[in-house]
């Protein structure tokens, strides 16, 4: 499809960001808040914009998804409600980009030229800013025309031309294209995590659906597909891959052939087109004239003296001839110097032959061709031989109109709200996969899965350091309650052999000991969820103040709580046991004797 938009000097231009170099200058902000605005300063590094993407279709009926109110504040006008209605992103600055005021006719595509050639031969730009207020921005409108519209019949030339090409012809498919307008404008919400639209300008799936339609119901498109051999641009056949290459007594017979069917006129220009040529070896020979003993500087200069021939000013050809290699610049100049060879000598020999009629130089053309060898009439095949097949195929025409097969999609995009629902969408294409031939597989890159599978794997190896720290921990704090419990039992020797002759038994003093143990342990592992709990509050303090992110939080599990304080309790008891076990096996005589 083609947008077309009107710019600044009310001048009919496509809305197509191709066409214009992607490293253009940037964006910057202004004191008006009601107001989307833009400097010259450049952008860095040559990276593209997508400016015109599709909304997300809502599930409700509506023409846009609900997530989008959610990722974006409408700062002024209204959601769109029919499919010709379209949407401006702006950013948290209220600004676009310089794309974006191209794309929408606010800057001009010559200034937009003149920034680029700037840019390109390395000058300063002043810096410029300009705003404008929203309603203004809502007051546009665009117009759409299909790509097929952009094509008329000449009957006179029996081609079809290119209406784009030209001014009356924009002004033509301006006026009678579909307009587009500005309904509302949007900024991502502060609190968003993510925005889901990359353009600056949005519109419906229900516009994207009616330009299918339409597109596929256009006489041209119908008529392409009607002959899908023929080019209908040219009328010639597609190539079929089988064509074989004539031989040299056949291009010699075939363009004859072609060169008597000419009229008087066609005859003469073809002669005048055929003398401009001049012969390598005249070409050599005049390029070895102009180059010959002569030092870089002095080819340079030769060269901009003929820089009316190359497509770029003179300062800028001379930086860029003096930077450039030895061997490139050779190459370069003997190409420069043979077209400005082969000007010079076309010019003479044009000059020349305009003082003949046209039934002369015929007449000299029939007397050349009949005097030509096979060899040389074969030369001219190919650039005087009329084509006989189109050079185009089928589906580059089927592009060129715009016709989009539904059942044969380029790209499909999917939006997951969930993680769990893209680990769903990743598992169906798995299972896809699976049962497909390798060549009709899906390959696809699980950019979050990657990520979060490099941040998984430096987390788990943070917790294996700390579980490893932890785990000496414990083994110490095992050990020094095993110790204290040994001297507990030291200092109530005489304890147990009081309770050993009032007739208690070796099991009785080992429970004795195991329960203070246990009691130990219970204390301890409450006392530290006690200490994680209120550590808890003060961490998600911090991390919501950091991060700003509320549902970030640090937290324990009552679950994991009541495993802890059992894992404190029985470490404290296996830690106790061979203690209680010394108490228990203590001689109650002995015992009785010491102080």
């Amino acid at each position: 499809m083609n947008i077309l938009v009107k710019d600044t000097d009310d001048k009919i231009i496509k809305s197509d960001i191709s066409e214009l170099m992607n490293q253009l200058y940037g964006i910057s902000s202004t004191e008006n808040e009601n107001a989307v605005s833009m400097s010259g300063s450049f952008m860095q590094g040559f990276n593209t914009m997508n400016v015109w993407e599709e909304m997300l279709s809502g599930d409700d009926g509506r023409l846009y998804n609900s997530i989008l109110e959610e990722q974006y504040d409408l700062i002024y006008g209204a959601w769109p409600k029919k499919l010709n209605e379209i949407m401006l992103i702006v950013d948290e600055n209220n600004e676009i980009s310089d794309l974006c005021l191209y794309a929408l006719g606010l800057e001009s595509a010559d200034n937009m030229k003149k920034v680029m050639e700037a840019f390109i031969n390395g000058e300063e730009i002043k810096p410029k800013s300009n705003s404008w207020s929203y309603k203004q921005i809502c007051d546009m409108d665009f117009r759409l025309v299909l790509s097929a519209d952009c094509y008329s019949y000449d009957a006179e030339a029996k081609t079809y031309k290119n209406l784009t090409e030209s001014e009356d012809g924009l002004d033509y498919l301006y006026d009678n294209g579909k307009k587009l307008k500005v309904v509302g404008i949007l900024r991502p919400n502060e609190t968003a995590s993510s925005s889901m639209i990359s353009g600056a300008i949005a519109y419906t799936s229900a516009l994207t659906e009616y330009i299918i339609d339409e597109a596929n119901n256009n006489d041209l498109v119908e008529k392409q597909l009607e002959h899908k051999d023929t080019d209908v641009f040219t009328g010639l056949k597609f190539k079929t891959g089988n064509e074989v290459e004539p031989k040299t007594a056949q291009k010699a017979k075939d363009i004859k052939a072609h060169f008597e069917s000419l009229s008087v006129i066609e005859k003469a220009s073809t002669y005048t087109s055929i003398t401009s040529n001049p012969t390598e070896e005249y070409l050599e020979e005049q390029v070895e004239l102009l180059t010959k003993d002569k030092s870089k500087d002095e080819l340079i200069s030769l060269m901009l003296q003929n820089a009316d021939s190359v497509d770029m000013d003179k300062d800028t050809l001379k930086k860029y001839l003096e930077n450039m290699d030895d061997e490139k610049f050779s190459e370069y100049s003997h190409n420069l110097f043979a077209e400005g060879v082969k000007m010079r000598y076309a010019k003479g020999v044009q000059e020349q032959l305009s003082a003949y009629p046209n039934s002369q130089l015929a007449a000299m053309f029939d007397a050349a061709v009949s005097g030509y060898t096979e060899e040389e009439l074969a030369l001219l095949y190919d650039d005087y031989m009329p084509a006989t097949y189109s050079e185009s195929t089928l589906d580059d025409n089927m592009f060129k109109l715009g016709y989009v097969d539904i059942n044969a999609p380029k790209t499909i995009n999917l939006f997951s709200s969930t993680f769990q629902s893209k680990d769903e969408i990743g598992e169906v294409i798995e299972n896809y996969n699976n049962d497909v031939k390798e060549d009709d597989k899906i390959s696809y890159t699980d950019y979050i899965k990657l990520l979060m599978s490099s941040i998984t794997t430096i987390i788990n190896a943070i917790s294996y350091v700390l579980i490893a720290f932890v785990a000496i921990s414990l083994v110490v704090s095992s050990i020094m309650i095993g110790i204290i419990t040994y001297i507990s039992v030291l200092e109530r020797t005489k304890e147990i052999g009081i309770l050993r002759s009032i007739g208690a038994s070796k099991k009785d003093i080992s429970n004795v000991f195991n329960a203070e143990t246990l009691i130990i342990g219970f204390t301890s592992g409450v006392f530290g969820i006690g200490i994680t709990l209120i550590f808890n509050v003060i961490i998600n303090i911090i991390l919501h103040a950091v991060t700003g992110i509320e549902i970030l939080n640090a937290s324990l599990p009552p679950i994991a709580a009541i495993i802890l304080v059992v894992i404190s309790m029985l470490l404290t008891f296996i830690a106790g046991l061979i203690p209680s076990k010394m108490a228990a096996n203590k001689d109650p005589v002995i015992a009785l004797r010491t102080e």
